[in-house]
């Protein structure tokens, strides 16, 4: 799993090829992900005549998981150990 670690801003600028720019996030290996599933593509193709035609459909089931975030704590990233990726979650609150 990828993901940008963040640099503090008093790190300063750098000069490259293109000139003076600000430090970007590296990114670095963070994690281990699960990734599971399913694709499936059918087609088909035909002539009448002088006319081709063809219909495709694709059809995919995706499931995956964060199994190790190596102990970071980037759940603003919507990375949690043991829940999909990109998944958010709230407070249940009475009223």
């Amino acid at each position: 799993m990828l993901y940008g670690k963040p640099i503090p801003l008093s790190s300063g600028k750098y000069y490259d090829a293109d000139g003076w720019i600000n430090p970007s996030d590296p990114t670095i290996n963070g994690g281990e992900i699960q990734n599971q599933g399913y694709e499936l593509t059918l087609g088909y193709q035909d002539n009448k005549g002088a006319f081709t035609y063809g219909i495709n459909g694709y059809l995919s089931i995706d499931r995956n998981k964060v199994l190790d975030l190596e102990g970071r704590e980037i759940r603003e990233w919507g990375l949690e150990v043991g829940q999909p990726i990109w998944s958010f979650s709230g407070i249940h609150r009475m009223g």
